[in-house]
């Protein structure tokens, strides 16, 4: 095997190379395509010499593994660290290793090796990595150095059965609640609808930007993390509407009380699984929950479609989980390299950290105990 480095500036060439690996991989999903890959770096790349995507080849020149990589410097405890992060932010929802599955360990031990037998990082970064035994596995066994951080149960559904044996599981009290406010808001507004867009090309953006300022309107556009607070990440999610759109997959849904749009979602179909990337809601008529009667009507249309699974992404919170009991498992892979910096943060993160995390729970408990 070999391993080559691309820059940012060369990925055209590895785009039909790129695609056939996708589509092989146990790894395919929106976040870790070369359309995806390519416009993140296009919007959150501030310096194009620090992109290396790696690329392993097999004994017959052919690619078998595509692991894109920014080179980054992070401060931690007032320490500059040198790393080298997965192509990934705050804006990415999933990570894995994108490698032909049937030589999936070979290839993941060659490219560790390959990788860490230099010092020229403190450690390699993976946010928001998917479990995935076999690299742990992997990891283990060469004895490298390695902490999962941040861990996240992003929820899931497989949307197996009919509709309404699903619905007719979930708890009664929320079925009821939810069937209540649904009659309340007709009501109140007469029609109660949900709509996807399928208008033009040349009629997306002003359809995205209704359902950014709706979530710009509320809670997130007072805390700063709406996506219109950003002029970079506003144009990274409309580069990406644009792109999946002419491709055939995305999906852009609203609810509507009437003519007016209460609720919205910016959505992903690929490979017969739902992303939700994006959910906003107008809190004005948050006594009607217009975020779970959005997702009643959606899972609805999404059964009678008989696509495989819908993908909640994001946090564990609790309106999810009115809706379901999977979940994956996320986290920071952290992979430590051998630099002294990098022992240092591997004490920090596996030994110090948890170690100060666990005297404050008790520290806590201890305060509760007292009060009682």
């Amino acid at each position: 095997m070999n391993l080559i480095q691309y820059h940012f500036n060369e990925l055209d060439k590895l785009k039909s190379k790129w695609a056939e690996l996708h589509a092989k991989s146990d790894a395919s999903n929106p976040f870790t395509s070369f359309e995806w890959i390519n416009i993140w770096l296009g919007h959150f790349l501030n310096d194009e010499s620090a992109c290396q995507v790696h690329v392993v080849l097999d004994d017959r020149e052919e690619v078998v593994g595509i692991i894109p990589l920014v080179n980054i410097h992070e401060k931690h405890t007032g320490v500059t660290f040198k790393g080298l992060s997965f192509a990934a932010n705050s804006h990415s929802f999933r990570t894995r290793l994108l490698v032909l599955p049937e030589k999936k360990q070979e290839i993941i031990k060659f490219w560790l090796e390959a990788v860490c037998q230099n010092q020229y990082f403190d450690y390699l970064r993976f946010k928001e990595f998917l479990y995935d035994e076999t690299v742990v596995n992997i990891l283990k066994d060469k004895k490298l150095r390695f902490s999962l951080e941040e861990p996240k149960q992003p929820p899931y559904l497989d949307l197996e059965g009919d509709w309404e044996s699903y619905f007719g599981g979930l708890r009664g009290h929320f079925r009821r609640n939810l069937r209540r406010r649904l009659r309340n808001a007709e009501k109140e507004y007469g029609k109660i609808e949900y709509r996807v867009f399928d208008g033009s090309d040349e009629e997306l953006d002003a359809f995205v930007l209704q359902g950014l300022k709706l979530e710009a309107s509320g809670w997130k556009g007072k805390q700063g993390s709406a996506i219109l607070k950003s002029q970079t990440v506003k144009d990274f999610y409309f580069d990406v509407a644009h792109n999946f759109f002419k491709r055939g997959l995305l999906h852009l849904g609203g609810l509507y009380f009437g003519e007016r749009l209460v609720a919205f979602n910016f959505s992903i179909i690929y490979d017969q699984v739902f992303y939700l990337l994006k959910v906003a809601y107008d809190e004005s008529v948050a006594k009607f929950s217009p975020g779970q009667i959005m997702t009643y009507l959606l899972l609805k249309r999404l059964f009678e479609q008989k696509l495989k699974r819908f993908d909640f992404l994001g946090p564990a919170m609790p309106w999810k989980l009115e809706w379901t009991g999977q979940f994956n498992q996320h986290s920071t892979l952290y992979i430590y390299g051998n630099t002294f910096k990098g022992s240092y943060l591997y004490t920090l993160n596996s030994k110090l950290l948890p170690a100060l995390r666990k005297i404050e729970f008790l520290k806590k408990l201890k305060q509760k105990i007292i009060k009682r």
